[in-house]
């Protein structure tokens, strides 16, 4: 008896598929005929895997390199602000604003101007200066004005008290001083601009 293909409804052998494909078989000799027109080739699927498996190594070379390109800065700083000022504002500028008439009489006053006024200083910077920090507008003027503040907040409101206080406040002075040193990268306003 003839070896037979598996096929769903239609019958081909394998001296048929020899004869239609000479070529086939002897290539891809572990190959699957589904029908007379489609060939799942074992090979196939292992050159498909090899290619991936390819791929990932490649990835995992590349982060694990300590080499970087002037793109890839670009978007990590692009990240870095735009996160760091869209939280600043979403996360502390905008919960003073909406609670301005409670927080007015009771908001620590360190540099001695004021309860309202220091609020209102601390409004201005995080939430005009953060906002400007995420579009890249006057950028190392803003983050100094933030970093300025973060320092007032970790340093001489919170001293002395838990690490859980302050961790947040300490995480964006770093990385508004990061910004600060480094500058706001090509994708920015103040990159489109060319300052």
């Amino acid at each position: 008896m003839e070896e037979s293909v598996f096929s769903s409804g239609n019958y081909c052998s394998r001296a048929q598929v020899s004869e239609l494909f000479p070529l086939i078989p002897k290539i891809v000799p572990n190959s699957l005929w589904i029908t007379d027109m489609i060939n799942i080739s074992l090979v196939q699927v292992v050159k498909t895997a090899n290619t991936l498996l390819l791929t990932q190594i490649l990835l995992m070379r590349k982060l694990l390199s300590t080499a970087y390109s002037d793109g890839a800065f670009n978007f990590a700083l692009l990240v870095q602000r735009v996160a760091t000022g869209l939280l600043l504002l979403i996360g502390h500028g905008l919960p003073k604003i909406q609670n301005f008439g409670s927080l007015s009489a009771t908001f620590p006053d360190p540099l001695r101007v004021g309860h309202r006024s220091s609020l209102i200083l601390v409004i201005l910077a995080e939430l005009f200066c953060s906002m400007f920090l995420a579009l890249g507008l006057f950028t190392r003027i803003v983050a100094f004005i933030i970093v300025f503040e973060m320092s007032v907040a970790v340093f001489i409101v919170h001293h002395g008290q838990p690490l859980k206080v302050f961790e947040l406040g300490a995480i964006f002075l770093t990385s508004v001083f990061t910004i600060m040193i480094v500058g706001p990268g090509r994708v920015s306003v103040d990159g489109m601009m060319g300052k």
